[in-house]
């Protein structure tokens, strides 16, 4: 962690665990996960080049994958070198509806309100990881109990 410039704040866990850690760069609070800090090096929610900016214009999707019966709801920022969504749909996902926000703190708090709520339902994860190499098997559900029109009414209910 130290040579990719985070000091961290607490014990370690494991390689997937957040690791609350003071980045040196910006000198704010963030908590990567040592796989990510592995391979991408830059993990800083507040100051990493890619991913979801926190203050830039960001936009939650909702997305389909027929062949393993599941749904997805997810965020990204607008100006991201990699199109999150292109991204899922070489493995397969079919974009379903898209909602634009003027921050990534809007975004995430409405995805993350979705999900509580369809876990408090009793709806658990759906995928593994190992079915999700590209992330985000945490956001995903069985397309047979949870629809992408649910999805996208939950979300545009939190609006």
């Amino acid at each position: 962690m130290r040579a990719v410039g985070f000091r961290p704040l607490e014990p370690f866990k494991n390689i997937a665990s957040p690791w609350l850690s003071l980045c040196e760069r910006c000198q704010k609070i963030s908590s990567p996960r040592l796989n990510n800090v592995r391979t991408r090096g830059e993990c800083c929610q507040h100051c990493a080049r890619y991913g979801l900016d926190p203050g830039a214009p960001a936009r939650l999707y909702v997305l389909a994958h027929a062949e393993c019966g599941a749904v997805k709801i997810g965020i990204t920022g607008l100006r991201t070198r990699e199109d999150r969504v292109v991204r899922f749909q070489s493995h397969g996902w079919v974009p379903f509806a898209q909602i634009q926000f003027a921050t990534g703190a809007d975004a995430y708090r409405v995805e993350q309100r979705v999900i509580k709520l369809l876990r408090a339902e009793g709806h658990p994860v759906f995928l593994s990881d190992a079915q999700m190499p590209i992330g985000g098997y945490k956001e995903t559900f069985d397309a047979s109990r949870v629809s992408v029109g649910r999805l996208l009414a939950l979300a545009e209910a939190e609006l």
